[in-house]
């Protein structure tokens, strides 16, 4: 009966397709992609023999047995190999940062030293396959453990699919699974038609649809810098971790990325920046540069010698200006200089002392180092063990800030605030608080800022906003004669629609006066964002909210447009009072600035006052309230209570 090869010529031309793309295209050699290239070089040399032997078993004459039990025995070799390595990459993408158990290693070296000893005897013993005194090919006992040993490995292959399904995105775990039920499937038709060669077809449609979906180039490059991603980054430096190999990190950060944006465009910058990121490639003479994020591109190299080349070959070319081709943008060429700082991790595997490190925690320490202030830009930055501390300490902090999100377990103190015209204490400040988990209070600066930028500042701000009003609400202060407590409100805060009706409804949720609560905007949003900033204090106004301006004078100061808004208040900031008290010419401007507020209809307040002989001097330039440790520290709330009713009796 003659063999059904259509199937299998089909597959060939899959796989030469296949393997052109492969090499073609820009593609990233994981060791992933090592062990699937291996599974397309045996499938085509299985099919290929497949065909081969086809033929060569009809026409060969006997006297040339000899040629086909060779050739049956490459065959069946190399088919029976692909069982083993598809496992071996269902592994190494569902355990990324885990190595084979020595245990498994022995049993799959085991299984495979069986199938090639049963294979290659197999002309002597018959136990595979063998040819009968006729000269017809027939298949001994031992074919049917190779089949049932193919289709355990697809099947185990399988149980890792569906056991860390939730580590595979959807694609990855239908194209997985449809791999390995067909080719199961069409394993067990062929052993009982062994002349319809469907196997090798299915392998082929099956390489094919992981290649789109798992292995395709787009997965590993990123389309807008033309470097390869952190998927690409993340199969280099876990390979490398695992095999305890030394390696060293080159960060190059790329400081005026937005100036090229705003000067050119957004997409002719990205071309730019893509021609940056080929030329950084020629000159250090490789083709991986990860970008990792944002500004920040990462050599990966194998020692400290070739990071110092590449360092020496980034640093020598920022003498020169870089060419780039711009016909697209209306001219031949520009010449354009990158700003560049380069930073050096020496040995990531000093990073193993980091329990269960995970590709967050490499780029998370690379995006602390290179936002900590540069003292020189033309020398190495290096990320060493006391960077690495800093990171660690930074890392808690922000588990720290989730844990007390989770459980709005941030507390809030509050500070007095002294009125200077009826000797009263009238108001106070909101301030968050946060212990870390030896009880020991963080400062604000070391969280705040970091909140900000991950958006982690509005859940804090409200749930100081909802402790705050819940304890105006239980302990009566209005009763006590305070009239005000202020709140921070940040500039990211502000930046929210419908931030002010969200506020508003969060204050009349305890049944607080609407008009006792004030919130602070800093002076960065006069700054940078003046027509939203009018914005919001209409909306304040329109609900009756009073607005008051903190932090003036700490450098984004413009008289001139701080005019055109109306605050219920400004807060002189503690430096410009304390350089004011030691410079007569500071002096005199703080005078004319309060002086300058007070006329506008607007009440002046002085923060971080801490002698009398200062209040004293504020007095007689007009300040209205006073806030500082020479009245009140701040406080926890019952303390508070404590405080303003023992003062209200003192009065």
């Amino acid at each position: 009966m003659p063999y059904e090869i259509h199937y299998d010529i089909s597959a060939v031309i899959i796989i030469l397709i296949l393997l052109y793309v492969f090499y073609t295209y820009k593609r990233f050699f994981s060791v992933r992609s090592k062990v699937y290239l291996a599974i397309l070089f045996n499938s085509l040399v299985a099919i290929v023999l497949d065909l081969v032997t086809c033929y060569t078993i009809q026409y060969f004459p006997p006297e040339l047995d000899i040629w086909n039990n060779l050739l049956c025995v490459v065959h069946i070799t190399f088919t029976n190999s692909i069982p083993i390595l598809y496992y071996l990459y269902i592994w190494l993408m569902t355990h990324v940062r885990t190595n084979l158990s020595t245990r498994k290693k022995l049993l799959i070296l085991f299984i495979s030293l069986y199938e090639f000893i049963t294979i290659l005897t197999s002309p002597l013993t018959k136990y595979v396959m063998y040819f009968d005194a006729g000269g017809s090919y027939k298949h001994g006992p031992g074919m049917t453990v190779l089949y049932i040993i193919g289709v355990l490995f697809v099947f185990a292959g399988l149980y890792q699919i569906i056991k860390y399904r939730k580590s595979l995105d959807i694609g990855q775990r239908s194209v997985s699974i449809f791999y390995s039920v067909v080719t199961a499937v069409t394993a067990v038709v062929q052993y009982f038609n062994p002349y319809l060669l469907l196997t090798g077809f299915a392998i082929a449609v099956s390489l094919f649809l992981t290649y789109l979906n798992l292995q395709n180039p787009l997965e590993f490059v990123d389309s807008n810098t033309g470097a390869y991603n952190r998927i690409a980054f993340k199969e280099i430096i876990f390979s490398k971790l695992d095999a305890n190999q030394e390696c060293s990190l080159v960060v190059v950060k790329i400081t005026n990325i937005d100036s090229i944006k705003k000067q050119f465009g957004i997409e002719n910058g990205y071309y730019i920046i893509r021609q940056y990121t080929k030329r950084l490639n020629e000159i250090c003479k490789t083709r991986l540069l990860y970008h990792l994020f944002g500004c920040c591109y990462v050599f990966v190299c194998r020692n400290k010698k070739e990071s110092f080349a590449r360092i020496d070959a980034i640093t020598n070319s920022t003498h020169h200006p870089f060419e780039v081709d711009t016909n697209q943008m209306g001219v031949n060429k520009i010449k354009y200089s990158p700003a560049t700082e380069l930073f050096l991790l020496e040995n990531v595997l000093n990073l193993k002392k980091m329990s269960h490190i995970t590709i967050d925690d490499i780029i998370g320490l690379v995006r602390f180092a290179v936002t900590q202030p540069v003292n020189n830009k033309n020398v190495i930055n290096y990320i060493d063990d006391a960077v690495i501390r800093q990171y660690h300490t930074n890392t808690m902090v922000q588990k720290t800030v989730q844990y007390a999100i989770e459980n709005e377990s941030f507390e809030v103190f509050l500070q007095p605030i002294f009125d200077l015209r009826s000797k009263k204490f009238v108001g106070a400040e909101s301030l968050v608080r946060l212990k870390d988990s030896d009880g020991n209070y963080i400062p604000p600066m070391s969280f705040i800022p970091d909140a900000e930028k991950n958006g982690d500042i509005f859940k804090i701000g409200d749930i100081v906003l909802k402790k705050t009003c819940e304890f105006i609400n239980e302990s009566h202060l209005s009763e006590a004669g305070i009239r005000i407590v202020n709140i921070n409100l940040s500039m990211m805060q502000c930046m929210q629609d419908g931030i002010v009706e969200h506020l508003v409804e969060l204050i009349k949720n305890y049944n607080v006066p609407i008009n006792m609560i004030q919130f602070e905007i800093t002076e960065t949003m006069i700054e940078n964002d003046p027509e939203r900033l009018s914005k919001v204090l209409d909306d304040f106004d329109f609900y009756g909210i009073p607005v008051a301006l903190d932090d003036f004078g700490t450098g984004y100061s413009n008289t001139s447009r701080l005019m055109h808004y109306h605050f219920a208040e400004v807060k002189f900031d503690k430096s410009l009072i304390d350089t004011a008290e030691s410079d007569t010419g500071n002096l005199i401007s703080l005078k004319y600035l309060m002086g300058m507020v007070k006329e506008a209809g607007m009440l002046v307040l002085a923060e971080g006052v801490e002698t009398l002989d200062v209040s004293k001097k504020l007095e007689s330039f007009g300040c209205d309230l006073i806030q500082g440790y020479y009245y009140a520290k701040p406080m926890p709330f019952s303390q508070f209570a404590e405080f303003i009713k023992s003062k209200q009796q003192d009065h």
